[in-house]
């Protein structure tokens, strides 16, 4: 599924989600990056708060084993509600 570009709807946000999901899944920046197939440098820098394209917030989502979720874009912030 190709997922629409959203880059900078929610960057305010979206390093402080992925930052704690990854860490609630026991996984390293390396491990993340692995799983989804991006460099740790990527990790980094979406951690970091640099834009990340929707599919790839998508993809770190599921690899932090983020099995229900809902996304709320709203004023510009994302807000990832969801249960492992």
């Amino acid at each position: 599924m190709k997922y629409p570009d959203m880059r900078g709807l929610y960057s305010a946000n979206s390093a402080e989600i992925i930052r704690v999901m990854r860490k609630d899944a026991g996984l390293t920046q390396k491990k993340l990056a692995e799983k989804v197939r991006l460099s740790k440098k990527s990790i980094e820098n979406y951690e970091k708060g640099v834009d990340i394209p929707f599919n790839k917030l998508i993809g770190i989502i599921d690899a932090c084993g983020v099995k229900k979720f809902t996304i709320d874009l709203v004023a510009g912030k994302i807000k990832v509600k969801g249960a492992v």
